[in-house]
């Protein structure tokens, strides 16, 4: 991919980033007021300077832009005077220019310019994006957040089913990599330095206890045992005429939105299973009970160190209470409770569940999603 405003040789991004040392964002601040997409082949000499506003130049491409004298022109005018450049300036650039606000760069491109922040599509009251903005948050990783309304269907844009064929948050961009996976994205973040807990944690036990709690389905938790389950119905049904609609307007992506409504179908009628959910819910209990048992001799899950292990345990603690079960469930384990009250005073639980515990925040999410799927119903229109 030509990152925006490649005038030359860009380095590598390494995907390797720090805790530490995190790499910078590879787009200066500001806010840019127009929001389209202007692509250029334009003639320009091998080494020029580019006096483009700050906010719309890559880090890589200002090189001496502060020094280089004169008012900035606006982006599109600066491409425009590229192009009247002389016939000898005959190094060919390639322009990808997006006039975006900072958190709104490459919605609809696949991988981030080299030396940008990894990009975290997500949706605040999703239960696997919670347990990947705890990792990252955790770890210290920088990066840019992106809402992606799974309520409403946005995931089911074509520019997103290509970044990711699941259709659904968390996704996190690294460069030209795609983690689509929540329990990837824990365990990526938790590479990027020294893991949390370091050597005072057992590292086998939090390999195995990850893959463990990852394979429990908390949304069918939330479906089966509480009110969110009609909520689920109604917007799931509305995806699915948005993946039959969008396969017709998008033959080449078809197949995987077939696969998208059968998936989806399916996990309508998951809920009137009761063998499945008590299934579900037996799984969770033996979860706790090992928490439990753990807990008895250390302050955390892996050790006296908080880890990943933490991590990824903490939403489906979270799902608890949410459907009112925390007294048969928590409060029944005392090291249990004394744990789930500690994770609740760390600073991560505060950024992922801060909206989901604010009835206002949660409205102001929810509402303009419902209103989508109304005005769809009554247009028809999907």
């Amino acid at each position: 991919m030509v990152p925006p405003f490649d005038c030359g040789p860009a380095e590598p991004n390494s995907g390797n980033t720090t805790r530490n040392e995190p790499e910078a964002n590879g787009f200066e601040e500001g806010r840019p007021t127009d929001r389209s997409v202007h692509t250029r082949i334009v003639h320009a000499p091998r080494r020029m300077t580019c006096r483009a506003p700050p906010r719309f130049l890559p880090r890589a491409a200002t090189g001496d832009r502060q020094r280089s004298g004169g008012q900035p022109r606006t982006g599109v005018a600066w491409i425009e005077s590229l192009r009247a450049r002389e016939p000898e300036d005959i190094g060919l650039c390639i322009v990808r220019f997006q006039v975006c606000e900072v958190d709104s760069i490459s919605d609809r491109t696949k991988g981030e310019m080299a030396g940008a922040l990894p990009v975290f599509y997500t949706y605040p009251l999703a239960f696997n994006p919670a347990k990947a903005k705890i990792a990252l948050d955790e770890c210290n990783i920088k990066y840019v957040e992106k809402k992606i309304d799974i309520l409403s269907g946005q995931s089911l844009e074509p520019w997103f089913l290509k970044l990711n064929p699941g259709a659904w948050a968390p996704t996190l961009v690294v460069g030209e990599n795609v983690i689509c996976e929540s329990a990837e994205i824990v365990k990526w973040a938790d590479a990027q330095g020294t893991p949390l807990g370091g050597d005072k944690v057992d590292r086998q036990f939090i390999d195995q206890w990850v893959q463990k709690v990852d394979n429990w389905d908390g949304n069918l938790f939330a479906a089966a045992f509480g009110p969110a389950g009609g909520v689920l119905k109604i917007t799931t049904e509305h995806k699915i005429k948005i993946c039959e609609a969008q396969a017709k307007r998008n033959p080449d992506l078809a197949e995987l939105y077939q696969k998208k409504a059968a998936a989806m179908k399916a996990q309508i009628e998951e809920p009137n299973d009761k063998a499945k959910c008590e299934a579900n819910k037996a799984q969770l209990i033996s979860l706790l009970d090992e928490a439990e048992s753990r807990l008895a001799t250390a302050s955390y899950l892996a050790g006296e160190e908080y880890s990943i292990a933490d991590v990824i345990f903490t939403p489906c603690l979270y799902r608890i209470p949410q459907v009112k079960l925390d007294k048969e469930l928590i409060e029944s384990r005392n090291n249990v409770q004394k744990y789930w009250a500690s994770l609740k005073k760390r600073p991560s639980y505060k950024k992922a569940f801060g909206v989901s515990e604010s009835p206002l925040s949660t409205a102001s999410t929810v509402i303009p999603a419902f209103g989508k799927i109304l005005l769809s119903k009554i247009t028809k229109k999907y």
